[in-house]
């Protein structure tokens, strides 16, 4: 299984010379920023759901805009010895908010321990507009969103660029 983990910028995670080995940028603890000690996941079995991922995501802003993303194998939590928790995610898709988890009972040692983990792996990826916007369309095709959860600012920007109905 695998994990997905949105990013706030691809440039944390990439490979400084001045670097020691088993260590990791401090830029790529503001990736793993947490919230009353949690981090937020989406886990999934297949490569099928990472677009559904990412529209979901998408839908969960004001804006369609680009987004920087990892994608690692969840053996990276049991390795760093970090609980997971089921928690439902908030998302507009609610096939999406099943896959959320929540890293939970985050210290800084584990943190520590996961940015180096994640950063000897470093499968980050970067999906920019365009593309995002037709993987958005085809979930809003398929019914896969709920369009009363969107908020209104991306819902108008989204008839702007004709994916939905005015």
């Amino acid at each position: 299984m695998q994990f997905l983990r949105k990013l706030e910028k691809k440039r944390h995670w990439d490979d400084q010379e001045w670097l020691l080995e088993k260590t990791a940028p401090s830029d790529t603890l503001n990736d793993l920023s947490s919230n009353d000690n949690s981090l937020s996941f989406y886990f999934f079995e297949s490569e099928d759901y990472v677009d559904r991922i990412l529209s979901a995501l998408a839908l969960s802003r004001d804006y369609i805009t680009t987004i920087d993303y990892y994608i690692g194998d969840i053996d990276i939590f049991e390795s760093a010895r970090i609980s997971i928790d089921d928690t439902p995610g908030t998302t507009p898709d609610r096939f999406v908010n099943e896959l959320h988890r929540d890293a939970v009972r985050l210290d800084t040692a584990k943190l520590s321990v996961l940015a180096v983990k994640m950063f000897e792996i470093r499968c980050v990826e970067r999906i920019n507009p365009k593309p995002l916007e037709k993987i958005i369309a085809e979930t809003i095709k398929n019914g896969n969103v709920d369009l009363g959860s969107i908020n209104p600012n991306m819902l108008e920007k989204l008839k702007g660029k004709n994916l939905i109905e005015p």
